[in-house]
């Protein structure tokens, strides 16, 4: 039987609410598959020190409406940090699987997004850019110790160090999405950006461990649990029973179920449980690309109003009917 991903729990913070989008449901252990080289599409052509369309005035407004990762439409970076310690280093093969399913994920974003007749230009590490760095941990790297909010301080203290005008002008995007990247076993998760944070917690992150952990030993992560995180970042919800959403009731998620079985923001791994590295067995579900601002409707607004409250690419606590800033792209 099919399990739903769980969310994992994250308290509400003195100057506002975060959210941990993550994994928790134990399927069957699928069988570890053999890792194939894939290969993947170009990164989009960058152009040299682009023109930024918006003023720091703008960005900030937009940033304090969508967090530092925008909508999905507009160009943008997913930037990579990858921890280690002493017990954890990052070995090359390590390294290149988890760059070829960041590889396949992306791949897979932009061919789903383009079924709704967008173009999304989104730059990432490949290993032969300026789209990462590397940092050691010294509390130690387990589930437990890159999950709290100590942890997650640390890692707004990476990000804030990130030259993210170097990457404006390189990249000609203000809209960045971090991956925070951890070569030990663990559920996934991300931290976005809520309406009601203001100018607080505006740096959005995922936090992508190498193995999964329900899985079995040593089961490398899949670029469908890549995906699912990225487009949290982007604006998309948990679908499934038990997501965090105020919109996502249990009537919903059947309906999701009965009308998308194969929806990513449902359930991550195959239709078996298994687990495929050189492709992505999902859809992204026009509820999905409803929320991540793709399409102006979706098949069940009607039946579920509550999931067109916030704008598209939002995360809030029902406080969308406050949104003003300006919806264009950076």
């Amino acid at each position: 039987m099919k399990k739903p991903r769980v969310l994992l729990h994250l308290a509400a913070l003195a100057m506002g609410l975060c959210l941990l989008a993550g994994c928790a449901a134990q399927p069957a252990a699928p069988a570890q598959a053999t890792i194939p080289h894939i290969e993947t599409s170009p990164q989009p052509t960058v152009a040299p020190s682009p023109t930024p369309t918006q003023t720091p005035a703008q960005q900030q407004d937009l940033q304090q409406v969508y967090g530092s990762c925008g909508l999905l439409a507009w160009p943008s970076v997913l930037y990579s940090i990858y921890l280690q310690d002493d017990a954890n280093p990052w070995t090359e093969e390590a390294l290149a699987q988890t760059r070829q399913n960041l590889a396949v994920a992306v791949d897979w974003i932009t061919q789903q997004a383009q079924t709704y007749n967008a173009q999304p230009k989104i730059y990432y590490d490949t290993g032969e850019n300026n789209l990462s760095t590397f940092a050691a941990y010294k509390a130690g790297l387990t589930e437990d110790t890159t999950t709290g909010t100590a942890f997650y301080d640390d890692v707004d203290t990476l990000t804030a160090q990130v030259d993210v005008e170097f990457i404006q002008q390189q990249y000609g995007t203000a809209s960045i999405g971090y991956l925070i990247f951890l070569p030990v076993e663990g559920a996934s998760y991300s931290i976005l950006h809520y309406l009601e944070d203001g100018g607080n917690y505006l740096n959005e992150f995922s936090c992508l461990y190498l193995y999964d952990s329900y899985a079995g030993e040593k089961t490398y992560n899949s670029p469908t649990v890549y995906a699912h995180e990225i487009l949290h970042l982007f604006g998309a919800a948990d679908l499934y029973v038990g997501s965090r959403d105020t919109f996502v009731t249990q009537p919903l998620a059947q309906y999701v179920l009965n009308t998308w079985p194969d929806a990513i923001m449902y359930y991550t791994y195959n239709s078996d449980n298994g687990i495929s590295y050189d492709h992505i067995e999902k859809t992204l579900c026009p509820l999905t690309a409803y929320r991540l601002g793709l399409v102006d409707s979706f098949p069940g607004s009607e039946q579920f109003p509550a999931a067109t409250q916030d704008p598209p690419g939002v995360f809030s606590n029902g406080a969308g009917q406050n949104w003003t800033a300006s919806d264009e792209a950076t």
